[in-house]
């Protein structure tokens, strides 16, 4: 008999009948659709509630809304569908086998989605695996494991041979062994063949550790498909990739190995995917460069997001320039179709991360449409990040009103034409979120240059890198000599927005900016602290007892103490 496909086949809903003139509560009047809607709801697994340390899942959830009625209860039960999306080891921990096989039971014979996160589990879950695998295989839907050693060799090797099978109902494969050596020997096979290379209803492939060999039929349905297993042969890999017309998420990460052809580079297929949004790759720099320069956009896509982890000590800066354009290839259908409004840069010795929005909302932070992250445990160095900064600024940024800019000063040298180029298109700047070490650092730039941000009047300042472990408190001169040049150049700076208590720590650097400020007429200083906001404009009375006493005091209390004082001294106003 064939797994039950879907809840949408009512054949696999029985037929609850209970009288509702007896009861009082609205919430036993629900239509058995929407309570059906609910459970279903509260079986996914990324719905988990964290309450007083105790980690509450899908399945533990489902039992306590069985316990609520009699009429819940009935629902629930005879519902096989809705326990299979239970199958979730991390609430099946227990001693004996009972409660496993009695969800298992439960679930009939309808599709599973089995999910098993990495951790320590008991002998008798880590055999309910293997069980899955070997008994049920037929019948996952959605399978998402990470296993280690220890957990694989309880299983054993023969329950992983189900992967060879055909998989006529798996939508979602994620298979990942967390230790280098824990892939059982049967999935490392030159010959393996997963699923028969029948698959028809895979949408979703992620794995880590297990052998992958082509062709592999199944690849041309993919929306998302991640890969971090040993390849030899790069163009296998890309001539397999040419059928994947749909996917729109593609990972190519450590595990395949240094797949970069050694000497002259062959005749290596181009590969267009015309829906991919983010593409994601972490190797060694050669072979991240031959995966970006292979895998182009065509024309009229849109890439949303780059992410380069370059595993690789001995970078040269040619190397990075041999990148560059690919990097500009990549986002310029992005870039000409989108308006930037805000834009956030944050670069270190090791990385450069750079976001793209078209909105300047703050409270809720969606997915910025353009992202691209580098990363590499060499520096980073001095000529690359202007590189890359030369790749964004050749778009145009005149629409954005606020730059994050945050990260380590040393990196960014604002002398250097390319990190010139990059500020200098930032014309219609209104708000600099940034750390007053950066703040010093855009003084340097030079005096024959056109005005940095010639409309900026806010700056937000963000939190202070941590020095050993400790915050760190506003540089007296880092902040007067940003104000005074800004005043120099005729540009001055009309607001400071100061966030979080670690801000304000009792140093006589604090005084002092506060005493600097109060010189500065009409200049607003906004103090933000949650739910609490409060602007004082220099001049018209002193800050020390609005601005920072108030600060100063409520740092060194607890919030209900804080309160009930700050009430008082209203009353006494």
């Amino acid at each position: 008999m064939s797994p039950q496909r879907s809840s949408a086949h009512r054949s696999d809903i029985p037929s609850v009948k209970c009288t509702f003139s007896r009861l009082a509560s609205g919430i036993y009047k629900l239509n058995e659709d929407i309570l059906r809607s609910i459970f279903l709801l509260n079986a996914e697994p990324t719905n988990e509630v964290e309450d007083a340390n105790i980690l509450t899942g899908p399945l533990t959830t489902t039992r306590y809304s069985s316990q609520v009625c009699g009429y819940w209860r009935q629902l629930i039960l005879q519902w096989p569908y809705l326990w299979g999306r239970l199958i979730d080891l991390q609430d099946l921990q227990q001693k004996t086998d009972s409660w496993r096989n009695e969800v298992l039971r439960r679930s009939g014979d309808s599709l599973l989605c089995v999910k098993v996160n990495e951790g320590v589990f008991t002998e008798g879950s880590v055999r309910f695996i293997g069980l899955l695998l070997k008994e049920h295989w037929h019948r996952l839907q959605k399978i998402d494991i990470a296993i280690n050693t220890d957990s694989v060799a309880l299983i054993g090797e023969d329950p992983w041979d189900s992967l060879k099978q055909p998989a006529p109902y798996l939508e979602t494969f994620t298979v990942s062994f967390m230790d280098r050596n824990a892939t059982p020997s049967n999935l490392l096979s030159s010959d393996l063949v997963l699923f028969s290379g029948q698959a028809p209803s895979l949408r979703e492939f992620f794995t880590r550790g297990v052998a992958m060999n082509f062709p592999a039929p199944w690849l041309s349905q993919l929306h998302r498909f991640s890969l971090s297993s040993p390849i030899t042969d790069i163009n296998e890999l890309l001539n397999a990739m040419k059928e994947m017309s749909d996917v729109e998420y593609v990972s190519l990460r450590t595990g395949l190995g240094n797949i970069h052809p050694k000497g002259p580079s062959p005749n290596l297929p181009h590969i267009t995917l015309p829906r991919l949004k983010e593409l994601i790759v972490a190797n060694d720099i050669g072979t991240c460069l031959t995966l970006v320069e292979c895998i182009a956009p065509p024309p009229g896509s849109i890439l949303s997001s780059l992410a380069i982890d370059a595993f690789q000590y001995d970078l040269t800066t040619e190397m990075w320039e041999q990148l560059l354009p690919s990097i500009s290839n990549y986002f310029q259908n992005c870039f000409s179709s989108h308006q930037a409004r805000r834009l956030s840069v944050n670069v270190s010795v090791l990385s450069l991360y750079f976001r793209c929005f078209n909105h300047l909302d703050d409270i809720e932070e969606p997915k910025p449409y353009v992202s691209i992250d580098i990363w590499c445990p060499d520096l980073l160095r001095p000529t690359i990040i202007p590189g890359v900064l030369a790749v964004f600024s050749a778009h145009n940024f005149s629409n954005v009103t606020c730059l994050q800019l945050i990260g380590n000063p040393s990196v960014i040298d604002p002398t250097d034409p390319h990190v010139l180029k990059f500020i200098t298109a930032l014309t219609s700047l209104t708000t600099l979120r940034t750390q007053t070490t950066m703040l010093q650092r855009l003084t340097e730039i030079p005096e024959s240059t056109p005005v940095a941000f010639p409309t900026l009047r806010t700056v937000h300042l963000e939190q202070q890198p941590p020095s050993h472990g400790a915050a760190q408190s506003m540089s007296f001169n880092e902040v007067k000599s940003f104000l005074e040049w800004r005043i120099d150049r005729g540009h001055p700076i009309h607001e400071f927005r100061l966030v979080d208590d670690y801000w304000f720590t009792k140093s006589s650097e604090d005084e002092k900016i506060f005493g600097f400020l109060e010189k500065l007429p009409n200049f607003k200083v906004t103090l933000m602290f949650w739910p609490e906001l409060r602007e004082y404009v220099c001049g018209e009375g002193p800050i020390a007892e609005y601005g920072s006493g108030w600060l100063l005091k409520k740092i060194v209390r607890d919030r209900a103490q804080w309160t009930r004082e700050r009430l008082q001294l209203e009353l006494e106003d």
